[in-house]
């Protein structure tokens, strides 16, 4: 269920402005960097972290919470470490690249796509079970990691 506020940013984009809804980028406003920059990644959670010397999160999937204030339950705390162990392995020793940028998120991250050793890391991590497809700049729900 989408928030008024979301509402409204979705009634903002849809008229033709380019700010997001809370939380969210505007999907309308990706590209990928002029000079597909190479970045040192560190990971806070299977979908976020820095790289180099800013916040990131990826674009379009969503991995398990890991802390106890944010997640629904035990087992989600606990796909959360696993998720970030994957996401530590798929990055370490290649090089890891921004492929596309979104524009920052509410929290100030900006909203990214990786590429480590010529291969898109969202797609590895939802191919290895770790992450799920999320939609959010389509407002869909969050997903499930408790069921």
């Amino acid at each position: 269920c989408l928030h008024s506020g979301q509402r409204q940013g979705e009634r903002r984009r849809r008229a033709g402005r380019a700010r997001a809804p809370r939380g969210r980028p505007d999907a309308s406003r990706a590209e990928t960097t002029a000079d597909n920059q190479v970045v040192r990644v560190t990971w806070v959670d299977g979908d976020s972290g820095r790289l180099d010397d800013r916040e990131f999160r990826l674009h379009g999937v969503d991995a398990p919470e890991g802390s106890p204030q944010r997640a629904k339950c035990a087992r989600e705390r606990t796909l959360s470490g696993d998720a970030r162990n994957v996401a530590r392995s798929i990055t370490e020793g290649k090089t890891v690249r921004v492929a596309g940028t979104y524009g920052p998120d509410t929290y100030g991250r900006e909203i990214v796509d990786l590429s480590a050793g010529g291969k898109d890391v969202a797609d590895q991590l939802v191919a290895s079970g770790k992450l799920k497809r999320w939609n959010f700049d389509g407002g869909e729900r969050k997903p499930d990691w408790c069921g």
